[in-house]
């Protein structure tokens, strides 16, 4: 299932947002409480965000699941005001 067919079939179920560290930029990966993350999305951003650099994610549990998440999606860098 792609990735985008994933979010489609989450729709409606509860959301969990997370933040972690970019670990690796090929492939992306981000690092969250010492676990991995490589399947992931990226909002249309100019540019990916770089190697560690801290983001927001926002993950979507498939339906029936009883984890945090199963699709992720970068919803961007934070930078300190």
């Amino acid at each position: 299932m792609s990735f985008p067919e994933q979010i489609v079939n989450s729709a409606g179920q509860p959301a969990t947002v997370r933040v972690g560290t970019v670990v690796s930029t090929s492939p992306l990966t981000v690092e969250v409480q010492g676990v991995p993350f490589t399947e992931l999305g990226l909002l249309n951003v100019a540019a990916a965000p770089g190697l560690g650099a801290v983001v927001l994610l926002l993950g979507q549990a498939v339906k029936g699941a009883k984890s945090s998440g199963s699709s992720w999606i970068i919803l961007g860098e934070i930078i300190a005001a």
